[in-house]
């Protein structure tokens, strides 16, 4: 968990949980069993445990894996398993008597599920930042100042590349931040201009063809809350000015209105490109940026951070139990194992895409290496291929900027971003 999270909750919120998993456990009368999240002592249907520190340190198999260790401490046998993410998280068994290898694994097995199944959802509103997660080093120090200032009314900036969970991280400092308001995310490079400003500060009747009726924008749905500037990297120059204003002033004159309206709104921008570079080299308004750039948190593709695929899996398991596909699923080591040698150059969207068909293929609680293969992505067609190439050296060619980019390729710029969309770039 990151910081702020209330570990001494733990046990009451594992309570009910821990009932439920007990008549699902086969083990010896008498055998000892418990569960510790986030430092919280050892509990178990009859109680607080004591854990040796030993066995602790040595819990390092993944439950996601279903992998089992054993630990020896003064002539009492332990059976350990546990994971660090999505939730910092131990469980451990005393077996009454002699505990076979296969019963040491089904029980840690049952207790992976029910970590999936039941830990996890109890958990996840008292810390929106479980969905967050990080064992590279270098994103937790980034994350925990993002959790520490998640009050302030800093605006933040996250850089990534597409599919790296920008938006996650958005809602996390969203849920954290303690404000009443709704969280409403917009992707400035969706619409044209025109519909963009309506869209953003809201628009009177008769501002523009069709404007029947006063809306009252995005920026102003927010209020109280938080608004997401997605890929604000593409929001056209003109834009970027008002944009600025609004920062400085916290007040809007909707398109067409001639009257301005006070807001109250949280500002978190996203976007793929090198804004900083843009900025400097004039193709971004620098004002703008570092009005943006109140904190800056930069997501790491997927490559640069492989130790998180065994805890970013469990999480996207977990999820995708709650959505239906598929209970209690987690990786068996040789699936992991093919896991990580996957490109994954969609990030945390293709690995999410990949697992949610992993549980539907599989043919039991442990997905293995032919439930992945089945689920890995399709190559793409030559066409397609070749498509993509075209429309990213285009906008290579053209800074990055899409209406040349456009015109490079004799499109109009709706049918640039039509086909970006299906693509799958920004």
């Amino acid at each position: 968990m990151m910081a702020g999270s209330n570990a001494t909750s733990t046990p009451d919120a594992l309570a009910p949980a821990l009932g439920r998993i007990a008549g699902r456990l086969r083990l010896p009368p008498g055998t000892r069993w418990g569960v510790s999240v986030d430092g919280a002592s050892f509990v178990g249907p009859r109680g607080p445990i004591e854990v040796p520190e030993a066995v602790g340190r040595r819990a390092a198999a993944a439950l996601a894996c279903g992998t089992v260790e054993r630990a020896g401490v003064g002539g009492r046998c332990w059976f350990a398993g546990g994971t660090d993410r999505p939730f910092p998280a131990r469980v451990v068994l005393e077996p009454a008597g002699p505990l076979g290898g296969e019963t040491a694994r089904a029980a840690v097995d049952a207790l992976a599920a029910a970590l999936s199944e039941e830990v996890l959802p109890s958990l996840a509103g008292a810390d929106p930042w479980i969905p967050v997660v990080a064992a590279s080093p270098g994103l937790r120090r980034q994350l925990t100042g993002l959790a520490r200032a998640a009050r302030s009314p800093l605006p933040v900036l996250i850089l990534g590349e597409t599919g790296t969970g920008k938006e996650v991280v958005a809602r996390a400092l969203h849920e954290a931040s303690g404000r009443h308001g709704p969280f409403v995310a917009e992707s400035c490079a969706a619409l044209p201009e025109t519909l963009l400003e309506a869209e953003l500060f809201g628009s009177r009747r008769g501002a523009y063809t069709g404007a029947v009726r006063d809306r009252p924008g995005r920026v102003l749905q927010a209020s109280g809350g938080t608004l997401l500037l997605d890929e604000v990297g593409e929001l056209p120059p003109a834009l970027q000015a008002k944009l600025l204003r609004l920062i400085q002033e916290r007040e809007l004159r909707p398109l067409g209105g001639d009257r301005t309206v006070r807001v109250d709104v949280r500002f978190v921008a996203a976007t793929h490109r090198d804004l900083p570079r843009l900025a400097a080299e004039g193709a971004f308004r620098a004002d703008l940026y570092y009005r943006l750039a109140g904190l800056v948190v930069r997501l790491p593709p997927l490559a640069a951070r492989r130790e998180d695929l065994p805890y970013l899996a469990a999480a996207l398991l977990a999820r995708a139990a709650a959505d239906g596909l598929g209970p209690g699923r987690h990786l068996s080591p040789a699936a992991l194992s093919a896991l990580s040698r996957l490109p994954l150059r969609g990030n945390v969207r293709e690995l999410d895409n990949i697992l949610r068909r992993a549980a539907v293929f599989a043919r039991g609680p442990r997905i293995d290496e032919e439930a992945l293969v089945l689920a890995e992505e399709p190559p793409e067609p030559p066409a397609v291929n070749l498509e993509r190439a075209m429309i990213e050296q285009a906008l290579e060619r053209s800074a990055g900027v899409k209406a040349g980019a456009a015109r490079r390729l004799g499109w109009t710029r709706q049918k640039l971003y039509r086909r970006m969309r299906a693509l799958g770039l920004r």
